[in-house]
């Protein structure tokens, strides 16, 4: 009993310290208020909420991004540089020949063109002469040359490589004797520039007796046609005859030009 005693007086002062340290030590482990328990979870927020298009961002800068018309889009830089000084380039190309071939096609007709010669360009006057030459003297006939004619189509073409196609040359005959041609009758290109005078159809007639006509028909497949044309001199015949005629002011020997339609 007296050692506990003196056990307590001993140890008092240490035995009262360790208490009032238990005790605040309890005191911050256990505070005097309630503390509500804590829990982690996920939390989100939206801070920003923005949506932005293709044609947004391209408006921004149309310097070099532009729209065309069909709504895309497409890059155009353009950037400028320092001239540079070359030296002289020379180029010697060496002879070519290139040839093109083209299809044929059809022009139409060529427009009918016509000339003719009266009694008097034959010198043909009306039979029987006057006197002394008696009235029942028969006509003996005759002869002449006569210049050849101009045929201008260059309103209508200046030249044509024909591929098909032919003239047709109609005479009429309304002098009062039987006219007879002494060769054929040439037709011929009369181009100065270049110069040409190649014969492109010839017309074969024989003779035309007062008021008949006749046709005849030349074929210009393959000819180079210019648009101004000639024929040579005609060479006619008249044939006797018996009896008195008149040669009147509208008796003449006329000639006309057709075409059918020409390939070229």
């Amino acid at each position: 009993m007296n050692f506990r005693i003196r056990f307590f007086r001993r140890h008092a002062a240490a035995i009262v310290a360790f208490s009032l340290a238990g005790t605040a030590l309890q005191c911050i482990e256990m505070p005097l208020d309630p503390v509500a328990p804590t829990y982690g979870a996920p939390l989100f927020l939206t801070l920003v909420d923005i949506t932005r298009t293709l044609e947004d961002m391209m408006s921004k800068d149309t310097s070099t991004v532009r729209r065309d018309n069909s709504g895309g889009y497409y890059f155009q830089d353009v950037q400028t540089g320092q001239p540079t000084g070359v030296e002289a380039i020379k180029v010697q190309p060496a002879p070519s020949v290139a040839q093109v071939a083209l299809d044929t096609f059809q022009v139409a007709a060529i427009p009918s063109t016509e000339f003719g010669f009266a009694g008097s360009s034959f010198g043909l006057t009306s039979w029987p002469p006057p006197p002394p030459v008696p009235p029942d003297t028969p006509f003996p006939g005759g002869s002449t040359t006569v210049a050849g004619q101009a045929i201008d189509f260059s309103a209508y073409f200046a030249f044509l490589a024909v591929q098909r196609g032919s003239l047709t040359l109609s005479v009429r005959n309304t002098l009062p004797v039987t006219v007879k041609f002494d060769r054929p009758i040439s037709l011929k290109n009369n181009s100065a520039s270049p110069f040409d005078t190649t014969t492109v159809a010839v017309f074969v007639l024989d003779s035309l007796q007062e008021g008949e006509s006749k046709s005849v028909t030349s074929d210009v497949a393959g000819r180079f046609v210019f648009g101004v044309l000639q024929t040579d001199s005609l060479s006619l015949g008249f044939s006797p005859r018996n009896g008195p005629f008149t040669v009147d002011p509208e008796d003449s020997l006329v000639f006309t030009f057709t075409s059918t339609p020409i390939t070229v």
